[in-house]
């Protein structure tokens, strides 16, 4: 018969990987935003250069998008970064839970 401290503990790891796993997709998410968006930035940029005609909406357009990427980059990055440093310390605490369950079971198998 398993102890109840145990049960405890494997439902707290099991909880921690799936919140670890949800944490694991908001990075990748945010990181396919940043990578879209560089990657609209370069578009973008790419077509201005062409440009012919000069002083019209699509210029202006194109140029907003430009002088807004060092904005935007900045805000995506402190999202991904936010979520990367939730992912380590979600981490961190599937370490320690995984500890304490070994040094449990090893004190309920003795």
């Amino acid at each position: 018969m398993k102890n109840i401290a145990l049960l405890n503990l494997e439902a707290s790891l099991k909880n921690a990987k799936k919140k670890l796993e949800k944490l694991k997709k908001e990075e990748a998410k945010a990181r396919k935003k940043w990578t879209d968006g560089y990657g609209e930035y370069r578009k973008v940029a790419k077509t201005l250069a062409t440009l012919t005609r000069h002083k019209t909406k699509k210029e202006k357009k194109l140029r907003k998008i430009i002088l807004e990427w060092d904005e935007k980059t900045i805000e995506l990055t402190k999202k991904r970064d936010s979520a990367r440093e939730a992912i380590w310390q979600k981490e961190e605490e599937i370490t320690k839970l995984r500890i304490e369950y070994a040094a449990l079971l090893k004190e309920v198998e003795a």
